[in-house]
């Protein structure tokens, strides 16, 4: 049952986000605004150099080295131009989708929720820079980071934080510096966490106010 209302959650959530994504693609390909991203994109693809090179300076080389490969193997797919919109994507999705989760109010949050992540994921989406995309990436991993629910599996724990895990490093792989610059909002969601549980409260209360 818990399985089929999840599905049932993602597809509600393609439907709603495949539509406006669609029409924007239907009009034209995205474009670059700044030349980092054109620049990029000619490493990986092999316009500078005649092959695919992983040495894009401002990109991590894992990431490079992957989309470097997938221009090798595919180079007519502008494979940077589509992570740079799948990670927006699945931001989008991941923040919506937690959003949908229980609670009387949940339908009037995530409508609220869905107008405004659209009015900044479309024009982001037309207009893709890494820099704003490594940040979007890296406060999506916040976000479920503080979303995340106790649980007294530890297995269950840690599946519940692979996903702001998985946010955070690719946001470090998009751009380190601007993981850098997110790291005290982590530390700040890392205490939050900390103190959502009452015992840990109050010994932290004790430790303040002896």
């Amino acid at each position: 049952m818990k399985k089929e209302r999840t599905w049932g959650r993602l597809l509600t959530l393609l439907l709603l986000m495949g539509i406006p994504f669609a029409a924007i693609m239907s009009v034209g390909t995205p474009l670059y605004v700044l030349n980092d991203d054109l620049q990029i994109q000619s490493v990986l693809s092999g316009t500078y150099s005649g092959s695919p090179d992983l040495h894009t300076v401002y990109m991590r080389a894992p990431l490079s080295f992957l989309l470097s490969l997938l221009y090798r193997i595919l180079p007519m797919i502008p494979w940077f131009g589509l992570f740079l919109c799948g990670t927006v994507f699945l931001c989008v999705l991941l923040i919506l989708y937690k959003c949908m989760g229980e609670g009387k109010t949940r339908s009037l949050k995530t409508v609220l929720v869905y107008i405004l992540v659209m009015l900044f994921a479309l024009p982001l989406f037309w207009q893709p820079h890494y820099t704003v995309v490594a940040a979007c990436a890296g406060a999506t991993g916040i976000f479920l980071l503080l979303q995340t629910k106790d649980s007294d599996s530890r297995r269950e724990q840690i599946r519940s934080l692979l996903p702001a895990f998985f946010m955070l490093l690719l946001c470090d792989q998009i751009r380190s510096q601007v993981f850098f610059m997110l790291l005290p909002f982590l530390g700040i969601a890392q205490l939050s966490c900390f103190l959502k549980q009452e015992k840990k409260t109050e010994w932290l209360k004790k430790q303040v106010f002896p």
